[in-house]
Order: C-alpha cells, then sequence, then structure tokens
C-alpha cells in the first residue's frame, strides 16, 4: 500500500472508532453531515477519499477537533533519531543501577 492510502485507512479508522465512541451509527453520521451510509462506510476503511471539508463536518459532529482525525507521521530519520534516544536512555538506566550497586545503595 502506499502512504496516501494509509492515511485514507487511519483517518477513516480514526472516524470509526470516534464515532463509535459518540454512540452514533453510520445512518445518523452520514445524515448529519449530508452524505450516505454507504460513503461513511467507505471512508471509514479508507476505501473513498474525503475532502477536508467534509472531514471538518465530522469531526464537527463527533464534536472533536480535526487535529484528533489526522494521524501524527514522523520521518524515518525522526523515527530512527527517537529509536536512538530510547537506546541512550536505557543504556543510562543500566549505568545508573550498576553504579548503585557498586556503591551498595
Amino acid at each position: 500500500m502506499s502512504i496516501k492510502s494509509d492515511l485514507y485507512i487511519e483517518i477513516g479508522q480514526r472516524i470509526h472508532i470516534a464515532r463509535k465512541g459518540c454512540d452514533l451509527s453510520q445512518q445518523e453520521l452520514a445524515d448529519a453531515i449530508g452524505l450516505t451510509r454507504t460513503s461513511i462506510s467507505n471512508i471509514e476503511r479508507g476505501i473513498q477519499h474525503l475532502t477536508i471539508h467534509t472531514l471538518f463536518d465530522i469531526a464537527t459532529v463527533l464534536a472533536m477537533s480535526i487535529y484528533e482525525l489526522l494521524p501524527e507521521y514522523i520521518s524515518d530519520e525522526q523515527n530512527q533519531r527517537v529509536l536512538e534516544l530510547r537506546s541512550l536512555a536505557s543504556q543510562i538506566r543500566a549505568l545508573q543501577e550498576r553504579e548503585k550497586q557498586i556503591r551498595g545503595d
């Protein structure tokens, strides 16, 4: 799958979870924003792409920010830095534990 497809799938999953959390059916959400139930189903599965104003309408009905429906993506370089920092933090904790053992704490 492409990054673009993955993006729509993830947005759809977030919409699905939020809709269920609001105890709304696909039909109720569709009626509230002027779409069909089939469109909502396709959006939630990442099959149908949606416009920014449709995303805004959905977020409004679900009483949330549009940003809560968008995934956070980080670049491979940023991801590598995060992994390196986690590794360094783990090494520091291990050294601190070793130092405690040596001191007899």
